[in-house]
């Protein structure tokens, strides 16, 4: 699982570059990022992988699990693809915004704002 652990460094980075109040606020009241097995596209095709996005699994006060798909071609591949490995992958942007906004919203509260987590 390249690319989770692609993700996980993504999601550290952006955890360790949050405010200490952020960080302190996240880690009492937040739903954390939980990065799950890549998804290899069927058929493991470029546009395959092209069409589909990082999957983002909502799983209630448990978190977000997050899963990405992948592509590897081994050198013996055609010349095209040989050596390429792809990965759908978390920003680090993205994973920050999780951590001040989305992600502590209560899990019943969808798209509510976070005026009631924040005071």
């Amino acid at each position: 699982d390249h690319c989770a652990a692609i993700n996980q460094a993504a999601y550290d980075m952006a955890m360790s570059t949050a405010s200490s109040a952020a960080r302190a606020r996240f880690q009492k009241s937040g739903r954390p990022m939980k990065m799950v097995s890549d998804r290899k596209p069927t058929p493991p095709a470029g546009p395959w992988w092209i069409w589909n996005y990082l999957q983002y699994n909502d799983k209630g006060n448990d978190g977000m699990e997050i899963s990405s798909w992948y592509a590897f071609y081994s050198l013996s591949a055609p010349a095209y693809g040989a050596g390429n490995h792809y990965c759908k992958l978390l920003s680090p942007a993205r994973a920050l915004e999780w951590i001040y906004t989305d992600g502590l919203r209560a899990a019943s509260q969808g798209n509510a704002a976070i005026a009631d987590v924040l005071i």
